[in-house]
C-alpha cells in the first residue's frame, strides 16, 4: 500500500516538473516569437522545442496556401519532408485536423478509420500523432503536429503545449501577414505621392508656359494697344492746342483701340480666372469656353446642359471642371485634329456626369499612357473625389474620343477649402 501511494506520489510530482518545463519552455517561445521578426525561425524553434519537451520523434507545421489549397510543410524536424505539400483533402490527417475545432489525437494510424496520414510523413512510418490547427485572430493559417513512431497517447498537459505553441505560432503569422499588408500600403502610398509629385511638376510646368503664353500677349497685344493709344492721346492733345477739328475722329479709333484693350483683358482673365461665381456662374463660363474654342480653332463646339449645374457653387469645384473641359477640347483638338466636339453636363442617378465627345482620331495608346494632360485631368478628379475615364467612342456618324467625369453631387456644394493644385 505504501509502494503505491509512493508511486502516485512520484508521478505526481514528474507530472507537476514536466508541467513547470512546459510553460517555462512556452514562455521562452512566446518572447523569441515577439522580439524575432523572421517567421522561418520562429517556426524552427517551436518545432524542435515541441520535439524536445514531448519526446516525440517528429514535430511539422504545415502552411496552408489558400489559394492552391494546399498544405506545404514550413518547418520540420525529424522527418525530412520540408518544403513538401499535399492537397487540402480532408482524407490526409493534416487536412482533417486543419477543419477540427479541437486537437486530432491518433494513437494508431492503422486503426484510425477517419483519415490517413498524409503522404509526405509516410515513409517514417509513424504510428501516433497529435495534431492541432494554427489560428489567429482572423483565420487558419496551417496545422502543428507532433508524431511518435511507437504508439502513444497524449496526456492533457501534452495536449495544452502543442496548442499553445501552435498559437504562438498563429500569431506570429498573423503579424507577419499585417506587416506584409502595412508594408504593401505604404508602397501604394509612397507610389502614390510620387505619381502626386509629378502631376504637380505637370501642372507647374504647364503654369510656366501659361505665363510665357500670358507675357507674349501681353507683349505683343495689349503693350501694343496701349502704346497705339497713348500715342494719339499725346497727338489728340497737340491738336487741342491747336484748336485742330479733327479730333473727333481720332477719338472714336481711341474708343476703338481701348474697346479691343478691354475685350483681350476679358478673354485673358477667362483663360486665368474661368468661373466667376457670384457674378456670372458656371453655365455662362462654359459658354464662354464654347464660344472662345470656335474662334480658335475655327471648329464646330455644341454644349448641352441642364439646370443640374445651377448647384455648383463651390468655386474650386467649378474651376477644375472649367479647366478639364478646356484640356479636353485642346487635346482633341491638337492630337485628335477633331472638328466637331459636343459637351453634355447632366444628372447621372446621384452624380454629376460631364462628357466631351468628338470626332477625331481617337485615343493612342502611347497618349492614353503617357499624356500629360490625361494626368491632370485624371489628378484634377482625384482631387475633388470624382472619377475619370477615356475611351474611344464609336458613332451612328461619327467615330472619336469620349472624355467621362462624375462628381458625387453631394461634392457640389462642398466646402471651398477643397484641395487644388
Amino acid at each position: 500500500m505504501k509502494g503505491e501511494q509512493g508511486k502516485t506520489r512520484t508521478d505526481a510530482e514528474t507530472e507537476a516538473i514536466k508541467q513547470q518545463r512546459y510553460q517555462e519552455s512556452l514562455a521562452v517561445l512566446g518572447v523569441y516569437a515577439l522580439e524575432q521578426d523572421d517567421l522561418k525561425a520562429i517556426m524552427h524553434r517551436a518545432v524542435q522545442q515541441t520535439c524536445m519537451n514531448l519526446e516525440v520523434e517528429s514535430t511539422v507545421i504545415a502552411q496552408l496556401n489558400s489559394k492552391q489549397d494546399t498544405l506545404k510543410v514550413a518547418a520540420e524536424t525529424g522527418c525530412e519532408c520540408k518544403s513538401l505539400k499535399i492537397n487540402n483533402d480532408s482524407k490526409w490527417d493534416l487536412s482533417y485536423a486543419l477543419q477540427s475545432r479541437k486537437p486530432v489525437h491518433v494513437i494508431d494510424y492503422a486503426e484510425e478509420s477517419r483519415f490517413a496520414i498524409s503522404p509526405i510523413l509516410k515513409h517514417r512510418d509513424f504510428k501516433s500523432s497529435i495534431l492541432v490547427a494554427i489560428r489567429g485572430a482572423e483565420d487558419t493559417y496551417g496545422v502543428f503536429g507532433s508524431y511518435t513512431i511507437e504508439k502513444r497517447s497524449f496526456l492533457e498537459s501534452e495536449l495544452n503545449f502543442i496548442q499553445m505553441a501552435a498559437n504562438i505560432v498563429g500569431m506570429a503569422i498573423e503579424r507577419k501577414q499585417a506587416q506584409k499588408r502595412l508594408e504593401k500600403t505604404n508602397a501604394q502610398l509612397r507610389e502614390e505621392m510620387k505619381r502626386s509629385r509629378q502631376y504637380q511638376k505637370d501642372i507647374l510646368k504647364n503654369n510656366i508656359i501659361e505665363r510665357w503664353e500670358l507675357g507674349g500677349y501681353l507683349h505683343d497685344n495689349l503693350g501694343q494697344t496701349l502704346a497705339s493709344a497713348k500715342i494719339i492721346i499725346h497727338d489728340i492733345e497737340n491738336k487741342l492746342r491747336q484748336n485742330d477739328t479733327g479730333i473727333a475722329d481720332q477719338i472714336v479709333t481711341l474708343n476703338s483701340i481701348i474697346d479691343k484693350g478691354i475685350e483681350g483683358i476679358r478673354n485673358l482673365t477667362h483663360d486665368i480666372i474661368p468661373v466667376d461665381i457670384e457674378k456670372e456662374g458656371v453655365e455662362y463660363a462654359f459658354h464662354f469656353l464654347m464660344r472662345q474654342t470656335q474662334k480658335l480653332y475655327d471648329i464646330n463646339c455644341v454644349l448641352k446642359m441642364n439646370k443640374i449645374v445651377t448647384q455648383i457653387k463651390n468655386r474650386k469645384m467649378a474651376t477644375h471642371l472649367y479647366h478639364v473641359v478646356q484640356e479636353a477640347i485642346k487635346n482633341a483638338v491638337m492630337h485628335g485634329e477633331a472638328e466637331n466636339i459636343s459637351v453634355i453636363v447632366r444628372k447621372s442617378d446621384d452624380n454629376l456626369m460631364l462628357q466631351v465627345t468628338d470626332d477625331g482620331s481617337g485615343i493612342s495608346n502611347k497618349q492614353q499612357t503617357n499624356g500629360k494632360g490625361l494626368r491632370i485631368m485624371k489628378h484634377r478628379m482625384d482631387l475633388l473625389g470624382g472619377t475619370f475615364s477615356m475611351e474611344d467612342f464609336s458613332g451612328e456618324k461619327a467615330a472619336g474620343a469620349r472624355v467621362t467625369i462624375t462628381l458625387p453631387l453631394e461634392k457640389l456644394r462642398g466646402d471651398e477649402e477643397t484641395e487644388t493644385d
